[in-house]
């Protein structure tokens, strides 16, 4: 399995899917780490498509493995593929977790629908998942006004203290709004 996985890190997709098909052959059965392994090096969607297709023909995959894809997704800015893959976990039944939530809100921010990311918080919140530093620094760096970022900013610090990069980010959007004069 580690094989196949160094050779998609390597970008020889070819020999990933050479070596899992030997595997298959010996009568092992490749794991959901090295499947995972393996979309998490690669850089083409179709690619991720055939090793998630062939995964999910041997396991029935948990919100792990989503989050895995929906992650690589995210970053390779595949939104349409990750609306996909979110509908299929949820048809599956497989309960987000603070990692897919996460996700769904950073793609709704790139897709410029800030509204719906505070959808997916309210969801998140309601499903027992508290907010992280990550969450309300997503929502902050979307937020398309200072005293909606700013509402974050204080129910983010009536949880806990924000660290040095929540600072950053919130400054940074601040800055971009035309508002920094709301921090001095």
């Amino acid at each position: 399995g580690e094989l196949a996985s160094s050779y998609a890190k390597c970008g020889d997709f070819d020999s990933s899917i050479r070596v899992l098909d030997e595997i298959s052959e010996k009568n092992f059965m490749p794991n959901q780490v090295t499947h995972c392994n393996i979309i998490a090096n690669l850089t083409s969607i179709r690619e991720i498509g055939i090793i998630w297709e062939r995964m999910t023909k041997q396991f029935c995959p948990s919100v792990v493995e989503y989050g895995v894809i929906l992650s690589k997704l995210v970053a390779l800015e595949e939104f349409q593929e990750f609306h996909r893959m979110l509908d299929d976990m949820r048809q599956r039944e497989i309960q987000p977790d603070r990692i897919t939530y996460s996700n769904h809100m950073q793609v709704l921010i790139k897709e410029g629908k800030f509204e719906a990311a505070m959808d997916v918080m309210k969801e998140m919140t309601s499903d027992g998942i508290a907010l992280d530093e990550i969450s309300y620094s997503l929502l902050m760096s979307g937020s398309p006004n200072a005293d909606g970022l700013l509402s974050l900013w204080n129910q983010m610090r009536q949880e806990f203290t924000p660290s040095s990069k929540a600072y950053e980010v919130a400054l940074y959007r601040l800055a971009a709004l035309g508002n920094i004069d709301k921090v001095m």
